[in-house]
């Protein structure tokens, strides 16, 4: 029996790597919700912005699946993605 591919990456770190700035067209978080896209790179630092309860961003480089090489940036607060970030690092 072949060894069937791995569908499900058990480390973030398997899938995108840690980088500086990342270049993209920017999109917000809602235009991906419930839509594959193919993680690149991703970056975490303090947030500049103090309206929200949000200490960190967390910057995520993509690709959507269907228009390779032309990448993508979203700028985020939310804890969740943050906290799945740090937990499969």
């Amino acid at each position: 029996m072949e060894n069937a591919p791995r569908t499900v990456p058990l480390r973030f770190s398997d899938f995108a790597e840690p980088g500086g700035p990342l270049e993209g067209k920017k999109v917000r978080i809602d235009d991906v919700t419930n839509i594959e896209i193919m993680l690149l790179a991703y970056s975490m630092k303090e947030s500049k912005y103090q309206k929200t309860s949000a200490k960190d961003c967390l910057t995520i480089q993509f690709e959507y699946p269907d228009k390779p090489g032309e990448k993508h940036v979203i700028f985020t607060g939310s804890a969740v993605l943050i906290d799945q970030l740090k937990q499969y690092l």
